[in-house]
């Protein structure tokens, strides 16, 4: 096998031990729900008049995936 799967393989174990180290503990690493989050239409609806770069100070939590980003 060559060094570049070696090492692949690794991190996959590497990962692979994590998730059993976490299910072990009773904590699930890929939970279905994701309590106190605000939707992301909700917050870009909040925050629509900061210009770019620009931060309000404020925290929220949002949950999902990154599908596109535009400028």
């Amino acid at each position: 096998m060559s060094e570049s799967h070696d090492a692949e393989q690794q991190i996959r174990d590497d990962r692979l031990a994590k998730v059993a180290q976490a299910r072990a503990g009773d904590v699930d690493p890929y939970p279905s729900a994701f309590p106190e989050r605000t939707p992301v239409a909700a917050v870009r609806d909040r925050f629509e008049g900061l210009e770019p770069g620009a931060e309000s100070g404020e925290r929220v939590r949002v949950a999902g995936r990154v599908m596109g980003r535009y400028s």
